[in-house]
């Protein structure tokens, strides 16, 4: 007993002895991206119809095959995931979350939803529990030893090749921009990832759901302390359009940002120069759907902001 004691003694003066060194070496200790495995950083964006590339002649015009190739003229090799599709509602990404977290293993995860919110069903969500934070959680965010320690244990586990994804039973990508008025009550699709196979579309909610706004702010916020207790970045965009829904959708992504301290890009300001008197169709479908120079437009601008920021794999631009 007495030398099972000294062990463990041992052991948590060395977790100790390691706290208090990483936090003196804060400014130099790497961030979670640095050590994920893999042969190249991977980004995965979540989303709705916006990041899925509704109505676009490919999905490679999609905004985050256009990030890719814009980090890459930036000599930035960095997989993107593109897990978006139409209909997609925050309660559904959060449902779904863990376990594309788990196939993925992304070291930044941008996410960009909340316009479907207002007209779509909920995905019915796991019991709340007493609210209090799993242990992991509150060491991931209290703890630079087990951050440490558990970036560690990523690096020592090297992913392999980016898992694709492919899309199901798919009516949506071929609908044209003036379907939308149409829009049946209930669109339903299947996007697969490694095996794995999540849920895509949507289901109408006749009237519409009363206090939207409050289930997205707290499924965003869910969604963040998620990416980040799996030791992924996490960055919130908002929609280029501030056309109806998408407006105050943005509203809600900006108001979680600032409560939750998450990074965000927010296209929609960003795209006021582009478009300061709409329709403006080279860039919006009149839906408010991005076109293809629109998502050309926000893949260039959410990759500046990754290298200026040094997120998602891609090194700090020197000044």
């Amino acid at each position: 007993m007495a030398r099972g004691g000294a062990i463990a003694f041992g052991v948590l003066a060395a977790l100790v002895l390691l706290e208090i060194v990483l936090r003196l070496g804060a400014s130099v200790v790497p961030e979670p991206s640095a050590l994920r495995g893999g042969t190249a950083p991977r980004l995965l964006c979540l989303g709705d119809s916006n990041t899925y590339g509704i109505f676009l002649p490919t999905r490679d015009d999609a905004y985050p095959h256009q990030l890719h190739l814009a980090l890459g003229r930036r000599g930035q090799r960095v997989d993107v995931i593109n897990l978006g599709y139409p209909g997609n509602n925050s309660s559904r990404i959060r449902a779904a979350l863990p376990s594309a977290l788990a196939t993925v293993r992304p070291d930044t995860v941008t996410v960009m939803v909340g316009a479907n919110d207002f007209w779509t069903v909920p995905e019915p969500l796991p019991a709340a529990g007493d609210g209090w934070p799993s242990i992991r959680q509150w060491l991931w965010r209290h703890s630079r030893a087990f951050r440490f320690l558990f970036m560690l244990r990523q690096a020592l586990s090297p992913r392999g090749a980016a898992p694709e994804v492919t899309y199901r039973a798919d009516p949506a990508y071929r609908l044209r921009p003036e379907d939308t008025a149409t829009l049946p009550a209930d669109l339903r699709g299947e996007i697969e990832l490694d095996g794995q196979r999540f849920a895509g579309g949507f289901e109408r909610k006749e009237g519409g759901v009363p206090n939207w706004q409050v289930g997205l702010r707290d499924n965003l916020a869910a969604i963040v302390a998620a990416v980040r207790d799996s030791g992924a970045e996490v960055v919130l965009i908002t929609y280029p359009s501030e056309q109806d829904a998408y407006r105050f959708a943005s509203q809600v992504i900006r108001e979680v940002a600032a409560e939750t301290g998450a990074p965000l890009i927010d296209l929609g300001v960003q795209f006021r120069a582009l478009c300061p008197a709409p329709p403006c169709p080279d860039i919006f479908y009149p839906d408010g759907h991005p076109t293809a120079a629109g998502h050309a437009a926000a893949g260039e601008r959410v990759a500046n902001w990754l290298v200026e920021h040094g997120a998602g794999g891609a090194p700090r631009q020197r000044r």
